[in-house]
């Protein structure tokens, strides 16, 4: 059996056993909801009962009551399903109120029966008798919020759902990789399939802070006159966005000097100590700080295991290494991103962060028993960075406008919109770390499903440089969804045409890179050329992101999501009227 058949049979059997299984959990917890509900009912009203009962005890009349509206601000924190509680004499008529009490439930004439509830206004309303003395004084009507749970459930379903997608990509790159070692098809896939267990556990380590660093540094940032909350949730991100754009392209040298299985495992000792670090910090400073080292780890462990694949590849099957390394980090990216909000949401923010040092260390682990050690190297580009290929890529027109009107735009969007504007959007509409990890996923979910598809099928019609200027416009337009109006679906969207449009970009903007680094192969050698772009593009969405969070700051999010969607709109619109204008030229030649 193929190892490509093998994979498709176990993410067959692994994806039908856990749709029934969650089908079957899901049908469980919605027939024990509504005695669950009358339960919990029961227990706060009775609660309440007792305290009410306590203080007439002590002598204070029904109608004296004070505080009741604290009291039950102090009881929705432990009991979230709770809506109100209204405090009624023997005629009726409400004498205190707490919580968010409907208007039909203020009337006078509302009734519930004593002995059984019914549903007002989308809440389950019970009524329980005060009495002192044997004799009764007043009825007591508690609500408890039937939307709220029914929330709680589709929440309960939508989590499963991306436990599911997570499963199956996680059996999927387990069984790619073991099929690929007992297929005995030698040395080549038998490094592929290391390097790919090493580098998925890693990347979804890294990546399960992603839907909740916003909300996280705000949390644990304060105030400063001379700092805008916007402005300073956007640092670790920015910081981030630096030492990956300005340590990536020194690694590659680093990989020659120290090897690449040295180089993976000091990435991975500096992402570890970040992440630990992160247990602790409190204050923007300290988490820009610390994510910026994070930068630093991912960028030298990334760079060591592409140069790792690439170097133990025959000269025809690098490509294909590049896009195996691509593909696993979207499919960790995807898989950190949402695990890493549904963490969130039950454990809190600062132990996720322990459970990435433990991945980290589990994929130093692996890469110490599994990589082999240093390989001779060959001379793949002829070159290594200097400060002067930035400056040969700068004077190249035809790098300068992928760059500008496709690359730095896709960037800007993938940091300004997808890190920064939907969780800090999502968060402001009341939304938690799960739900924002869902929607984060969503992107990678189009690129991973829809990336291949897209690219295949455009290239038949269209050239490359079309495909990816249609991609940049179509994902800059994108943004405009939600900028006219702030919703979870508006921002879901967006975030999956954003999605697909980068799906249109990823694959052939890197062999058209490819393309144009061997034209200044003969300068700078096409290694350096590439790292140089590189080092570009994260140094230009970093600008992108900083100025989007001004925007944010002076006016709203909403605003900052307009500018970016019309600067990567005309930005594409550039590159395309580039794209012809060379095209007719090369016609006309």
């Amino acid at each position: 059996m193929s190892s490509g058949r093998f994979s498709a049979l176990v993410m067959g059997m692994l994806a039908v056993t856990l749709a029934v299984f969650g089908v079957l959990i899901v049908q469980d917890f919605n027939r024990a909801l509504e005695p669950e509900l009358e339960r919990r009912a029961g227990l706060i009203g009775t609660t309440v009962q007792d305290d009410v009962e306590r203080a007439l005890g002590l002598g204070i009349p029904l109608h004296a009551l004070v505080g009741v509206e604290d009291y039950v601000d102090t009881l929705i924190e432990d009991f979230p399903e709770l809506e109100y509680v209204v405090v009624r004499d023997r005629d009726g008529t409400a004498l205190h109120t707490g919580g968010s009490t409907p208007d039909a439930v203020l009337d006078d004439r509302f009734w519930v029966p004593p002995t059984g509830s019914r549903e007002v206004a989308g809440s389950i309303a019970s009524r329980y008798a005060v009495v002192d003395a044997d004799a009764k004084l007043g009825d007591l009507d508690v609500g408890i919020d039937d939307r709220f749970a029914r929330s709680r459930l589709e929440d309960l379903a939508l989590d499963l759902v991306v436990i599911i997608l997570v499963a199956l990509v996680i059996g999927y790159e387990i069984a790619l990789a073991t099929s690929e070692r007992i297929g005995g098809r030698g040395r080549r896939l038998g490094a592929v399939a290391d390097i790919r267990i090493v580098l998925f556990v890693f990347v979804v380590g890294e990546e399960l802070s992603k839907s909740f660093l916003p909300q996280l540094t705000l949390a644990t940032t304060e105030p400063d006159a001379l700092l805008e909350p916007a402005v300073a949730v956007s640092l670790p991100i920015a910081a981030y966005l630096l030492t990956l754009g300005l340590a990536s392209p020194f690694a590659g040298r680093l990989a020659t000097t120290l090897g690449e299985k040295q180089l993976l495992l000091a990435g991975f000792a500096i992402a570890a100590m970040s992440h630990l670090g992160m247990v602790f910090a409190d204050g923007v400073w300290q988490i820009t700080l610390l994510r910026g080292l994070t930068g630093v780890g991912y960028a030298v462990a990334t760079v060591a295991s592409l140069e790792y694949l690439i170097e133990r590849q025959p000269n025809a099957d690098r490509l294909r290494a590049m896009t195996t390394f691509v593909l696993i980090v979207i499919g960790g990216t995807f898989a950190g991103t949402a695990l890493g909000g549904i963490l969130a949401d039950r454990l809190g923010y600062r132990p996720v962060f322990t459970i990435s040092v433990v991945l980290v260390v589990v994929a130093a682990v692996l890469a110490w028993r599994m990589l082999s050690g240093r390989h001779e190297r060959s001379a793949i580009d002829g070159g290594a960075f200097a400060w002067r290929d930035v400056g040969a890529v700068l004077r190249q027109p035809k790098q300068m406008a992928l760059l500008t009107g496709v690359t730095v735009p896709m960037n800007v969007l993938l940091a300004a919109f997808l890190w920064y504007l939907v969780p800090l959007t999502l968060a402001a509409a009341g939304e938690g770390a799960s739900a924002i990890g869902r929607t984060l996923m969503l992107y990678y979910l189009a690129v991973l499903v829809a990336g291949p598809v897209v690219a295949r099928t455009g290239r038949t019609r269209v050239s490359v440089p079309m495909l990816v200027g249609l991609g940049a416009l179509v994902s800059g337009l994108a943004l405009l969804i939600p900028a006219a109006e702030i919703s979870v679906l508006s921002v879901s969207v967006a975030v999956v045409i954003v999605g697909l449009g980068h799906a249109a970009i990823r694959g052939p903007q890197l062999s058209l890179a490819i393309e144009l680094g061997e034209d200044m192969a003969d300068s700078s050698g096409r290694g350096a050329t590439l790292a140089a772009m590189r080092m570009l593009e994260r140094l230009g969405s970093l600008v992108g992101l900083l100025a989007a969070a001004l925007v944010a700051a002076r006016a709203d999010l909403a605003t900052a999501m307009v500018a970016l969607a019309i600067a990567a709109s005309l930005a594409a619109v550039a590159y395309l009227g580039y794209a012809l204008r060379a095209a007719r030229r090369t016609e006309h030649a």
